[in-house]
């Protein structure tokens, strides 16, 4: 997960935010089945309102993408 948190730090981001993918994707990782607000706050500790809120809110996916794929790979990589 340290990889995910450097991305959410170069981001702009809130601190609500980043805590709240970083345990999204931990769920994500570890959820079996359909992957619902509902069935996902059973293995996360947040509920399924929670999810839902911030779900609504505007993130910067694309942001967050980038910076993982560019700090994953070496400087001299050419990336497509």
């Amino acid at each position: 997960m340290k990889i995910l948190e450097q991305a959410l730090n170069k981001i702009k981001s809130s601190t609500t935010q980043d805590k709240f993918f970083i345990i999204l994707i931990r769920a994500l990782i570890g959820t079996m089945g359909n992957r619902t607000f509902k069935n996902m706050s059973r293995y996360a500790q947040i509920e399924e309102h929670t999810f839902a809120r911030q779900m609504s809110k505007s993130f910067d996916f694309i942001g967050l993408n980038t910076e993982m794929i560019s700090s994953s790979g070496a400087p001299q990589n050419v990336l497509i």
